[in-house]
């Protein structure tokens, strides 16, 4: 696992988030798994982007948001629980986060059997 001294100082984080049907709670257990995941990483706190009530074949806003600052070069690593957030469909998972990377993002994941 990482630790904080592989992250420079100004390391900015972000983590996304996507629920369908709508999650009422606003995936709690989530954000705080994240944010004790970057805590433990070294990371400052995660700004939160959440579609909650999206399909993944629905617009994501908040995703096209992430990824537009990821772009400008406002975030460095970004947090998930999983590439599902992304889509259902690996392929497409899978481009949102070579998008991602191809904006200089780290992608990072909890390790497997972390709880939210």
């Amino acid at each position: 696992m990482r630790t904080a001294h592989h992250y420079p100082t100004g390391t900015r984080s972000a983590s996304y988030l996507r629920c369908y049907p709508a999650d009422t709670w606003r995936m709690t257990a989530h954000r705080e798994m994240l944010s004790r995941h970057a805590h433990r990483l070294g990371l400052p706190e995660p700004v939160v982007f959440i579609d909650n009530g999206c399909r993944s074949f629905d617009p994501l806003p908040r995703l096209e948001q992430l990824l537009g600052h990821a772009a400008e070069g406002l975030f460095h690593v970004v947090l998930i629980p999983g590439s599902w957030v992304f889509s259902l469909d690996d392929t497409e998972a899978h481009r949102v986060r070579r998008r991602l990377a191809a904006h200089g993002c780290q992608v990072l994941e909890p390790p497997r059997g972390t709880r939210p």
